[in-house]
């Protein structure tokens, strides 16, 4: 048995949380997207999970696995999905308020070119996008953390309810 530690998932490599898949490659270029909590309720991403564990069960039950193009059909359109809901600006929008916008704007630019490459981003109503290239030895993982923890920490102060965005 080797004492090398194995790879490390958070920069490279296939995991999930259970809502959406992750793919992450070491040097890697990604789109995300981060949301303010109570946007997307549970069950409306229950509803968009049996809807793509329903199709995916048609497909096993003609005994026919999907194939690599109808996966990443199906992971599109569940991702389409998600992104239309969100555009609709449901639940609180703090992101709205020019002074909460502008607390996420300053985080995402705060170690751009030193932690990562922010190649592109914009500031929704209720949620974020992003596209951002980390640099070794950061992990999206870490830089994902970073935004959400210190926008949720700074927007709070600036309500007057405690609400976490993030």
């Amino acid at each position: 048995m080797s004492d090398e530690p194995g790879p490390n998932h958070l920069a490279a490599g296939f995991h999930s949380r259970g809502v959406l898949p992750h793919l992450k490659r070491e040097g890697g270029t990604y789109f995300v997207t981060f949301r303010q909590a109570g946007t997307l309720p549970r069950e409306v991403l229950l509803r968009f999970k049996q809807e793509r564990e329903a199709i995916i069960g048609h497909a096993l039950a003609a005994r026919r696995p999907l194939t690599w193009h109808e996966q990443e059909d199906l992971f599109r359109w569940y991702s389409d999905r998600v992104d239309r809901y969100l555009d609709c600006s449901h639940g609180d929008c703090h992101l709205r308020r020019p002074a909460c916008a502008d607390v996420v704007t300053g985080a995402l630019k705060f170690f751009d070119r030193e932690r990562y490459e922010l190649r592109s981003w914009v500031v929704m109503p209720n949620h974020v996008h992003a596209v951002v290239q980390p640099k070794p030895p950061h992990t999206l993982s870490e830089i994902l953390h970073s935004w959400k923890s210190f926008t949720a920490h700074e927007i709070n102060k600036l309500l007057s309810e405690k609400v976490v965005p993030f």
